[in-house]
């Protein structure tokens, strides 16, 4: 069994955000962010349904295996969540999650972080 954690994590305030930039330890993403663990699991329903797919076409990223992304730009963010939006496939609990987290970062003008 795989114990891989997938982590989407949005700074609470641009603070935060910097001092995230640097940091090794989960448990401080924990404390300075809203965040979602997903499971191998998880991460792969997702993947197969394409929401990184869109996210990494809209927003010019690439979010990979192994890799690390971000957006930063609120403009970006709003254009990734408009068109998870225009997308019945998009749902689920899982991408509610998510667009949740594209919500908070557009509010706190901070960021939305993958890392995978």
């Amino acid at each position: 069994m795989n114990n891989r954690q997938y982590w989407i994590y949005v700074p609470l305030t641009k603070e935060d955000q910097e001092k995230l930039y640097y940091a090794i330890d989960y448990n401080e993403v924990r404390d300075k962010s809203k965040y979602l663990l997903m499971t191998e699991d998880e991460m792969n329903y997702l993947w197969n349904k394409g929401l990184f797919h869109l996210i990494n076409n809209v927003a010019n990223v690439i979010i990979d295996e192994y890799e690390e992304e971000v957006i930063d730009n609120v403009e970006d963010m709003k254009k990734v969540l408009e068109a998870i939006n225009r997308h019945d496939e998009f749902n689920d609990e899982y991408s509610t999650q998510i667009k949740k987290l594209f919500q908070e970062a557009i509010e706190r003008e901070t960021e939305i972080n993958f890392a995978f």
